[in-house]
């Protein structure tokens, strides 16, 4: 009998995926249904926003019915985005909701030039999802082998994206917590420190900010960003912005700063800004991605790669007249904060009724809770516990089993604290969103039965 043909020895790096994606394969071969698999996985790790689902699909089938596809939509279009979905997107969604830098004709631009780069559409990207957009300025910024510094927590799949197929790696900037403020800490200082120290031995390329902050959903204001973009000057490296969450806010009073909002002229090759249509959206499946740049050389890159990261003309069809709809733009906008903001009360009042620490989340779609005490005493009673009292620290190791047994035993799949390369141990990130209210506290509850069983 031959042999089959080897792969190349980079196949065996990309066939090896991460726990939190094996995982997914056994939540969705025993997904949870209320009526068809009532004893199905509850899936509480992935960040998708289910509240406004009838609403949007109810909104897209009118406008299926009043924009019905033309014979151009079967055919291929830019590759970069359509450039009649980016004046929309440009003109409609980023600088209108988010960028919110006003009009090139205000009296306030003292440089209308450097204003109008905000409404070219030509600086803008658009790809097919958010991961394919850090996976290119990855690859287009570093070299195999080099890094990109993230305040951690970070979201899990900020390694994946940049190494699995181009070798570049994430470095960790560790962020206190503060018990006082229940929130996570960033200043400038902390990441010139860790770049004094890892760059003797590192090369380090970039900085990336998520903000709003996943897993965490603090925000960071327009000081912090202002002084972080000066810093990646100073050193010469780049500064990229994600701002999936940035209409996602719901905290009363809250507002959103972009990186967009603090840029100056002499920015303009530094920053580069990641959104998505998943998140703030609720488009998961559309893949949806964009990035903006003024930085010439960068968009000689995505122009010539945009072939491999196309958006299809049907998705970019609806979603233009979608955005050309200001009522319903804004009407969903206005519904999916008035959602989010309900469920987040509804959850955290539930930590708070059993005493559990949590971050006080102000955009986004999770929460970011502290269940080290639990896990110790989960553990300690399985007789697994490698510490030799409940006052010791939780290990990574007692943490990983603990996850397995909640997804097999709960039957409920969250995400522990060591998937985000923080330094803590027994917080959890559960996105409060992925679920129909009912069926969150069902999971909620399956979770914290399986602790104190």
């Amino acid at each position: 009998m031959l042999s089959s043909p080897s792969l190349s020895r980079r196949a065996e790096h990309f066939a090896v995926s991460p726990a939190f994606v094996q995982a997914m394969g056994k939540v969705f071969q025993n997904i949870y249904h209320e009526q068809n698999n009532p004893n199905g996985i509850i899936n509480l790790a992935v960040a998708e926003n289910v509240l406004v689902s009838e609403w949007l699909c109810n909104t897209f089938h009118e406008i299926a019915i009043r924009h019905p596809l033309e014979p151009s939509n079967l055919n291929y279009t830019n590759f970069s985005g359509a450039n009649e979905f980016r004046v929309e997107l440009v003109n409609r969604l980023f600088n209108q909701y988010i960028f919110k830098r006003g009009s090139v004709t205000s009296e306030s631009h003292q440089d209308d030039h450097f204003e109008k780069k905000f409404f070219d559409i030509s600086n803008y990207f658009v790809c097919n999802g958010a991961g394919d957009v850090l996976e290119m300025l990855g690859a287009s910024l570093c070299d195999p082998g080099e890094y990109i510094m993230v305040p951690a927590p970070l979201y899990l799949g900020f390694h994946n994206d940049f190494n699995k197929r181009f070798h570049n790696h994430v470095l960790p900037v560790q962020m206190p917590y503060d018990t006082e403020t229940k929130s996570f800490k960033l200043t400038v200082e902390m990441v010139r420190e860790a770049f004094e120290k890892e760059s003797k031995t590192k090369n380090i390329r970039a900085f990336l900010l998520c903000n709003p902050n996943n897993p965490t959903g603090d925000m960071f204001d327009a000081n912090i960003i202002r002084g972080l973009i000066d810093f990646c000057k100073e050193k010469s490296i780049h500064y990229i912005s994600d701002e999936l969450y940035a209409l996602s806010v719901f905290g009363e009073g809250e507002s959103f700063v972009s990186a967009a909002n603090v840029m100056q002229e002499d920015d303009r090759d530094y920053v580069h800004i990641v959104y998505s249509f998943s998140k703030d959206l609720c488009l998961n499946g559309f893949r949806i991605g964009v990035l903006f740049t003024m930085n010439e050389q960068l968009k000689k890159v995505f122009d010539t790669c945009s072939y491999f990261t196309g958006v299809s003309s049907h998705t970019q069809h609806l979603m233009t007249h979608f955005l050309r709809s200001k009522d319903k733009v804004s009407q969903f906008l206005e519904l999916n904060r008035k959602k989010l903001a309900e469920q987040y009360a509804l959850i955290s009042s539930f930590l708070r009724e059993r005493n559990i620490e949590y971050v006080e989340t102000r955009a986004g779609l999770f929460i970011w809770f502290n269940v080290e005490r639990l896990m110790k005493q989960y553990v300690f009673r399985k007789g697994i516990m490698k510490t030799p009292s409940l006052q010791d620290t939780l290990t990574q190791e007692e943490e990983y089993q603990v996850w397995l047994d909640v997804i097999d035993h709960a039957l409920v799949n969250i995400s522990p604290a060591q998937f985000y390369l923080t330094n803590l141990t027994g917080w959890v990130r559960v996105c409060f969103s992925a679920q129909k209210t009912e069926t969150l506290f069902l999971a909620m509850e399956r979770f914290f039965n399986l602790m104190n069983e």
